[in-house]
């Protein structure tokens, strides 16, 4: 190997942290190989001169390894000699009797070579990884549907999502087909597959049950609704309103967190009003994100999370979360490790799409992390009242010192059946409210006025109703757990949300989470989101909203179970 090879090559330790491993994972790696996503055989030849394996789109080349499953005879690891079109040959196959192959699969498995060398900063000989080998299992690990990518380079531990070199390429202008400079940021959408599946079903005349969207399908409480068409009657609120929020329902959401939580704020210098959580989300990181900005967030997460921080010039750092606590201890590594510290840290409990929840002190521990490195922290609290079986999700504003570094978001969408309204609110630190203000100030004029004043109502004398409405989805949540226990699919009931995230039955892991979305829907009439929209980590796994009543629920366990029979 040659010694720019060397120069560029990465050690154990170097390739553990850009792929956001462990060096025992590497070297599992290093020893086994990473396996990219299954594909289906569609036909199986064996001659004289060996096994010739037929798969359309394979995108497989000479000297590829590849992995057999399904082949009686054959399941095993052989290397690509010739492609020929849609033909594999595999070399050292001559004399293999195959047996049945129904149901057969391959996939291609890539490994890290690895030689004894010696890089120039490390001062001495080591076992080094070869770059384009990281690289790759790289864009696998990070998005097996090239959905992103990460930057690599040999010294960069950060691992930021890789995003257009926008300051060097060609900026997208008017009169060509280059992307516009923040459109060139952003992946497909992959949900938009399914939407576009789900559109054409219904043109069809097909009854699809949709459980894709978290969009609520209950009524806004009558007083809420009463009160916006008295406000809308009076001319003077047909004007513009404040961009912050008129002070009346500031002072309400201020009373509420109080009550609910003993949390003081000012209503003045400590909360504002938004056009719903994602223009808290999105402006806020414009507002105090500066180019190359860390933010760390949980992956999987919603998509505004991960994609807000990257159209802000934001770093993304996104930290598999596997549960609350390996999240922290991730972000613990971070800090101690990296040499670049976060700027901003964003969560969200109850999480979506994991619903995954925290106790108070795990908020106890971030704001003492953030503390002690001077790391704003952002809560996306959008599920503050879809709390099932007793538990109250906490609010992070509730910890001793959370104001000094931390802001939260609420929304009146799932706890007030609101989500056309588009009200919410972003509370605490008062140097984060005053940058928010600011740069809303300049976009708009705040909601119409008599949203604002329903909405005034709604948090004033509406408490009851965030209860009932919280028992109602749990009552979905029920039906729907018991009808995929009863289809042979074994589901953790969630604790909070709006949302159930399964695991995809094992028989059909090897498809992939879009792949079993879509068969989900064209076998039973039923859209979920793919895991794999909300992140690399969410490959695997499927969203289910609790979106549709409990007859229709029922209805679409039936047609699951029905697909899990076949």
């Amino acid at each position: 190997m040659s010694l720019s090879w060397a120069q560029n090559a990465l050690s154990v330790d170097e390739a553990a942290d850009l792929l956001g491993v462990t060096p025992k994972t590497v070297n599992a790696r290093i020893r086994d190989g990473v396996g990219e996503d299954w594909k289906p055989i569609d036909n199986l030849l064996a001659s004289n001169d060996g096994l010739k394996v037929f798969v359309r789109g394979h995108g497989y080349a000479a000297g590829d390894q590849v992995e057999l499953k399904g082949v009686a005879g054959a399941e095993a690891r052989w290397r690509v000699e010739a492609v020929d079109g849609d033909a594999l040959a595999l070399s050292g196959s001559a004399g293999v009797e195959l047996g049945a192959w129904s149901g057969a699969r391959v996939r291609r498995v890539l490994t890290i070579r690895t030689q004894s060398l010696r890089r120039a900063d490390l001062g001495r000989k080591m076992r080094l990884c070869h770059p384009d080998d990281i690289a790759a299992i790289q864009r696998l690990t990070v998005d097996p549907k090239d959905l992103s990518a990460r930057r690599l380079s040999a010294r960069d531990t950060a691992m930021p999502v890789e995003t257009p070199n926008m300051d060097t390429a060609e900026r997208g202008g008017i009169f060509d087909d280059k992307p516009f400079y923040r459109i060139g940021k952003l992946p497909e959408y992959v949900f938009a597959v399914i939407n576009e599946m789900r559109h054409k079903a219904r043109v069809a005349g097909l009854d699809v049950i949709d459980l894709g969207m978290g969009n609520p399908d209950g009524a806004t409480p009558k007083p809420i609704v009463n009160k916006l068409t008295e406000a809308a009657r009076d001319k003077r609120n047909h004007r513009y309103s404040a961009s912050k929020g008129i002070w009346r329902l500031r002072e309400e959401l201020t009373k509420r967190y109080k009550r609910k939580y003993d949390v003081d704020l000012d209503h003045e210098t400590e909360t504002i009003v938004t056009v719903g959580a994602k223009d808290a989300l999105a402006h806020l990181s414009f507002a105090v994100i500066a180019p190359g900005d860390p933010v760390v967030m949980p992956d999987p997460a919603y998509p505004i999370h991960q994609w807000g921080v990257v159209m802000a010039d934001g770093e993304q750092w996104a930290l598999p979360m596997p549960s609350p606590e390996e999240f922290l201890n991730q972000l613990e590594d971070v800090y101690r490790t990296r040499s670049k510290k976060p700027k901003m840290i964003l969560v969200s409990f109850p999480h979506n799409p994991t619903t995954q929840c925290v106790d108070l002190a795990f908020f106890e521990e971030l704001v003492a992390l953030a503390h002690k490195h001077g790391t704003m922290i952002l809560h996306d609290f959008a599920y503050a009242d879809l709390g099932f079986d007793g538990y109250k999700p906490p609010s992070i504003l509730q910890v001793p010192g959370a104001k000094e570094v931390a802001v939260e978001i609420f929304s009146m969408s799932k706890s007030y059946n609101m989500a056309g309204w588009r009200v919410g609110f972003c509370s605490g630190n008062k140097k984060m409210i005053h940058a928010l203000a600011r740069i809303k100030s300049y976009l708009d004029y705040g909601n119409f006025q008599p949203i604002q004043i329903a909405s005034v109502i709604a948090l004033r004398d509406c408490e009851e109703e965030t209860q009932k409405i919280a028992q109602f989805y749990q009552k979905r949540r029920d039906v729907l757990v018991e009808g995929l226990h009863r289809a042979g699919w074994d589901v953790e009931p969630p604790k909070a949300t709006m949302f159930q995230w399964a695991k995809i039955p094992e028989r059909y892991a090897w498809a992939g989470s879009l792949e079993f979305a879509k068969l989900t829907l064209e076998k039973s009439l039923v859209a979920v989101s793919p895991g794999i929209g909300f992140g690399p980590s969410g490959e695997g796994y499927v969203r289910f909203s609790l979106i549709e009543n409990e007859q229709r629920m029922r209805q679409a366990c039936r047609g699951i179970k029905k697909l899990l029979a076949d």
